[in-house]
């Protein structure tokens, strides 16, 4: 496997059975991402529940140029199965402080260009204040030369968003976990 498949993450973490495991996509390939964060699964999964407003990526290039909140948004955790992340991912499943997943849009342009794909991040506890983030993205290329161009280049330019992605997660949330410290009681967030 190269660095574009397997950025962070170790030959165990890349056998465990993922959410997206259990959805069927045919002629799938598998990539994996993986973070540690000084921060607990709590605060962690607060953090990725904040994907339905923003992609906490390069957002002059994936969010229209609009800042990713550096905040927490009041009740973003508070899901609902086939709510949308990112503007556009249909959430299709959830576990609080361990996971979700979200698939690309049916019927859309996107998928359509891209191929279909499923993505789960899950957050494994280390201790009371440490987490790993793991991500598996199974992403079905379309046929042709397309797909062949989109197999080469896609995972790429993936890893280039998403590892900005996984550094931001890791930065709020032990930002929120450090402040959760020093003032002893609960963080709140923004309506």
């Amino acid at each position: 496997m190269s660095g574009t498949e397997i950025w962070g993450t170790s030959l165990k973490e890349r056998k465990i059975v993922y959410p997206c495991d259990t959805y069927l996509l045919k002629n799938a390939v598998s990539y994996y991402r993986g973070i540690t964060i000084k921060a607990s699964p709590k605060i962690v999964y607060l953090w990725l529940c904040q994907m339905n407003y923003a992609p906490y990526s390069y957002d002059w290039l994936d969010n229209f140029g609009i800042k990713s909140p550096d905040y927490l948004i009041k009740d973003a955790h508070l899901l609902e199965k086939r709510q949308t992340f990112m503007t556009v991912f249909p959430l299709l499943a959830y576990a609080p402080n361990k996971h979700i997943t979200f698939a690309s849009p049916s019927n859309h342009i996107l998928t359509h260009l891209y191929g279909q794909f499923l993505v789960s991040y899950v957050i494994y506890k280390l201790n009371s204040r440490m987490s790993r983030l793991l991500v598996k993205i199974r992403w079905s290329f379309p046929k042709g030369v397309l797909g062949k161009i989109l197999r080469f280049f896609a995972p790429r330019l993936d890893l280039i968003m998403m590892r900005k992605q996984l550094l931001n997660f890791k930065k709020y949330s032990e930002h929120t976990s450090r402040s959760f410290q020093i003032t002893g009681s609960s963080f709140s967030v923004v309506d």
